[in-house]
């Protein structure tokens, strides 16, 4: 190759360069702005609402919207992650609407009708919206707990997890409750039924 050509492939190379910074330097101002406008809509809209505003109202994946407000807050997000097509994996983690959400303000008791127990869903006193699930073993001695709080509309997931398939066909009892701070305390506390 003559000095001539070799000049003007690294001219070339340079301006390649230079074009992929400037380029870059856009997608991440891109970004963060796109992740600023989401910080500031989740602001405003109700806790436990926004993965449904999302999917509802803008074309990207949660994931990819999270990528985004990480960006806007400066937290180190690699171009790649940002620049990259949205994967299987990004848009397949909505989880389908729950049937059965329980009420914040009450616990509930119900037993599946098959041999598996009794099942308690308790409200949390520090976490409105939020509710610890107790799964009651047939023996009366043992039970599987939450150790932390789960919020309402993912409650039907871990009934699942501890045996109860339909928790919206189970008939509840109800009533009245301020909340607990951990699984099981509603059983030994004094409660008025609600009809």
């Amino acid at each position: 190759m003559n000095n001539l050509a070799i000049n003007a492939t690294a001219s070339e190379i340079n301006r390649e360069h230079a074009m992929a910074i400037a380029h870059a330097g856009q997608a991440l101002d891109h970004a963060k702005r796109a992740g600023e406008l989401l910080l500031a809509a989740k602001a405003q809209i109700p806790h436990g609402q926004f993965s449904e505003w999302l999917l509802s109202n803008v074309t990207i994946s949660t994931r990819q919207a999270q990528r985004y407000m990480a960006a806007a807050q400066g937290k180190p997000t690699p171009l790649r992650a940002i620049i990259q097509k949205e994967t299987k994996n990004d848009t397949v983690s909505y989880l389908p609407t729950p049937q059965f959400i329980p009420e914040d303000g009450y616990w509930y008791w119900g037993a599946s009708t098959g041999e598996m127990g009794d099942y308690v869903i308790e409200p949390s006193a520090e976490h409105p919206g939020y509710f610890f699930i107790s799964h009651i073993y047939d023996d009366g001695d043992t039970y599987d707990c939450t150790g932390r709080p789960i919020l309402a509309r993912f409650v039907e997931i871990a009934l699942e997890y501890y045996g109860l398939k339909d928790a919206a066909n189970i008939e509840w009892l109800k009533a009245t409750s301020s909340g607990v701070t951990e699984a099981m305390a509603t059983l030994n506390a004094p409660r008025q039924q609600v009809a």
